[in-house]
């Protein structure tokens, strides 16, 4: 039966066997072509795989290389911050050392109970010179109270000296710089500040006169129009400086921290100028004591209330604890800001004006202070010339009316210091 049906199908189908055969033929090419298609995509898909774990490992082993070279670099790193901490554990115990040395230094500095600057003279001091044997005078304008108007009588009694055609020179000795901005103006004073040739290399010397005579500069916000007015522009280093100096005489004896100006201003080469104004601090600085040992008198200002007329006494102790030191033979106290009513003192500041010579003459007997002369002069409050100046940017003295305002305690000053 089935072998029938199979001699049937060429009639079944309408074809021939040799239509059959190719049909057969045909159908296992296609087979043939299909399976040789299948093995070529397995063996594509094998190869792309293959290529895969490749590059897998090519990254791993990439990976590993990198770790390798961290971990190397790392462990260079640890031993080289091992080596830092050996030098610092090293720096460490020599600054110890160093610290230990310096706080015996300090305990044998405290011992002297703040009397540093009465330590005995040496063996040979530098001189103080008198006024015949240089070519100018010195004055320390001082007072241990701030707030009494020194920095503006600075300037304009060394304004009125100048137009009086003296050659005067201002030294700026406070590290706030007030009195340097008056005399320059902000913009030029922060010029001079940068260029670092202010007061502070006075005490970094040693300097010689002619050095010192170029750290001068021209007061700029107004010129005088017969005598020279110059100054020496003061800065914050400056006080870094004055410790300095004192750490060094501390240490090594040389030189006397209390003395560098006296090398510099009584050199007879020093000879630029008639009048060197120390304008000093409401401290005893190591720039404060240098201006008292150079100068030859001190001019106190004070204000004529109970508070300021005290600290003449504590100003005026200065001079008796450092007599040796400060040889200064004259003293003016300036009344500062003075209130008048009809061109007559009002009766608060008359009485305390008045009773100023028996409060100083007490400080110094009770300082054993015996000099030459004592002065006193007065200074009109008169806010509109002194404080328009004053916010101008100006000195009071460079107009008529300003220059008598300080007429009084020039004239002092003058008889006062004499040659």
């Amino acid at each position: 039966m089935i072998f029938e049906l199979l001699h049937n199908v060429p009639e079944i189908l309408h074809f021939g066997w040799a239509d059959l055969a190719k049909i057969f033929i045909g159908v296992n090419f296609a087979g043939l072509l299909a399976y040789g298609w299948v093995r070529s995509i397995g063996k594509a898909a094998k190869a792309q795989i293959a290529a895969s774990r490749l590059e897998v490992d090519l990254r791993i082993a990439q990976a590993d290389a990198e770790n390798a070279r961290r971990i190397a670099s790392l462990k260079c790193e640890n031993l080289e911050f091992r080596h830092e901490i050996d030098r610092n554990v090293d720096k460490i115990s020599s600054l110890q050392a160093q610290i230990s040395k310096l706080e015996n230094q300090w305990s044998e500095l405290e011992r002297f109970d703040g009397k540093l600057w009465q330590r005995p003279l040496p063996a040979i001091p530098v001189p103080f010179k008198s006024l015949a044997d240089r070519p100018n005078k010195c004055l320390a304008v001082a007072n241990l109270k701030g707030g009494v108007g020194k920095t503006t009588l600075t300037a304009n009694i060394a304004y009125s000296l100048a137009q009086g055609g003296e050659k005067v020179l201002i030294v700026d000795l406070d590290f706030q710089g007030s009195l340097t901005r008056l005399c320059l103006g902000i913009d030029e004073t922060k010029k001079v500040q940068s260029t670092g040739r202010t007061s502070r290399k006075l005490l970094e010397g040693p300097i010689t006169a002619g050095e010192a005579l170029e750290l001068a500069r021209p007061v700029s916000s107004v010129a005088p129009a017969k005598g020279e007015c110059h100054v020496i522009a003061a800065e914050d280093l400056l006080a870094e400086a004055e410790l300095i100096a004192q750490a060094k005489w501390r240490m090594s004896s040389e030189p006397d921290a209390r003395f560098l100006f006296r090398s510099i201003f009584h050199d007879p080469k020093f000879d630029r100028y008639d009048w060197v104004i120390f304008d000093c601090p409401p401290r005893l600085t190591t720039a404060c004591v240098n201006a008292l040992a150079c100068s030859d008198g001190l001019l106190i200002p004070v204000l004529l209330e109970q508070g300021s007329i005290q600290a003449i006494a504590h100003t005026i102790g200065w001079l008796g604890q450092l007599k040796n030191v400060c040889p200064i033979n004259w003293i003016g106290i300036v009344a500062n800001r003075v209130e008048y009513y009809r061109e007559n003192m009002i009766k608060q500041h008359h009485d305390m004006f008045n009773g100023l010579g028996r409060q100083v003459s007490e400080s110094m007997r009770n300082n054993q202070l015996h000099l030459k002369s004592i002065s006193y002069a007065t200074v009109e409050n008169n806010r509109k010339v002194i404080e328009g100046a004053s916010n101008a940017g100006r000195i009071a003295a460079a107009e008529a009316e300003g220059m008598a305002l300080f007429s009084d305690a020039v004239r002092i000053i003058n008889e006062g210091v004499k040659s």
